[in-house]
């Protein structure tokens, strides 16, 4: 596949770049200018594209509640009693909109229950499309050490 019409920034510190770039078995092959048409072209709409970002610190079963509302701290038990079947939901809704928004690698720091494992294992099987996720497992807090506990 070819992207055009696209701004490259390489997070290197050069200034950004107008470019096309070649996909090749879901990698970078080549970036360049009139790149020879082998395949599907995508047309970026002058967009930009650069690396794939990451979040280092997510709890993938409750991600979108904000921590500057009294909903954070009602909402985020609501969703740590919930079913594993419903954290599996938001969790997996939460994945989505990150990798929708360029997120390739999060780090879920204690999601409840095996909500990260199985979701990460859900994505690197193919059941599901995700970010590449580093998880924790179960988290260690003392008595009223954290925020919701």
């Amino acid at each position: 596949m070819i992207i055009r019409n696209c701004t490259i920034i390489d997070c290197t510190g050069r200034p950004p770049y107008d470019a096309e770039v070649r996909i090749a078995e879901g990698r970078i092959r080549e970036i360049g200018t009139a790149l020879k048409d082998d395949g599907p072209v995508l047309d970026a709409g002058g967009g930009f594209l650069l690396p794939g970002l990451v979040n280092l610190h997510v709890h993938i079963n409750r991600r979108h509640l904000s921590r500057c509302s009294g909903m954070f701290r009602q909402g985020a038990p609501a969703v740590e009693n919930s079913s594993d079947a419903k954290r599996m939901l938001y969790a997996t809704r939460n994945a989505w909109y990150e990798l929708s928004r360029g997120v390739t690698t999060l780090r879920d720091l204690c999601s409840v229950g095996r909500t990260a494992s199985e979701l990460k294992s859900a994505i690197n099987e193919g059941l599901i499309r995700g970010p590449r996720m580093v998880v924790c497992g179960l988290g260690i807090a003392s008595t009223g050490g954290h925020e919701t506990h």
